[in-house]
């Protein structure tokens, strides 16, 4: 078999997240001398459950596009592979700001607002704008990830709306924004589809 991508999904069917939680399992079982007591007690709940729990995800993708309301708000493989076909191929785009830019980034950021957030903020929506609209989508609940912790979408990104970027309403964890106009276009260092 002729993979594009091996590294995400070997021969056997087996994706890069059942093989490292399965490597996970085996490293705990091999190590138990450098290993928590906690991490060996959770190693046994996924040898015991992981498998049937992530055969039950997969079937979960394969509802059919015109199920009934009951599925209506499950993740079907339809829609991810409509997703990816409207947002198109995976973006490698490294934004640099000149000095004149992070410095009126800087100016606008509020005390309350490490300046770092303001900076990836305003490059994650000049990088992944579409050439069609001022508008970018935000994963709001990836940034927050990102930060580890909610204080991103509770206090920086409220604090971020029409200094940095003008945004639309929020919602399920996503929102519509764009950069404001003090923000010249910065060159872009690499941009690989």
């Amino acid at each position: 078999m002729n993979f594009e991508f091996p590294e995400l999904v070997d021969p056997e069917g087996g994706g890069w997240l059942y093989r490292h939680v399965h490597n996970m399992i085996s490293f705990v079982r091999a190590n138990p001398k450098v290993t928590s007591a906690h991490a060996q007690k959770h190693c046994e709940t996924l040898a015991s459950s992981f498998n049937a729990a992530w055969r039950s995800k997969v079937v979960q993708l394969q509802v059919p596009i015109f199920s009934s309301a009951d599925n209506a708000w499950l993740l079907s493989l339809d829609s991810v592979l409509a997703d990816a076909l409207e947002l198109g191929p995976l973006l490698d785009t490294e934004i640099s700001f000149t000095d004149d830019q992070l410095s009126q980034i800087a100016a606008v950021t509020p005390p309350n607002v490490p300046v770092e957030a303001a900076q990836m903020l305003a490059a994650y929506c000049l990088a992944n704008k579409p050439a069609d609209s001022d508008w970018t989508v935000l994963p709001v609940t990836n940034f927050d990830a990102y930060f580890g912790t909610t204080t991103f979408s509770r206090k920086w990104l409220p604090a971020l709306d029409g200094r940095v970027i003008q945004r639309d309403a929020q919602s399920f964890g996503v929102c519509r924004v764009r950069t404001c106009e003090l923000l010249f276009q910065p060159t872009a260092v690499g941009n690989l589809n």
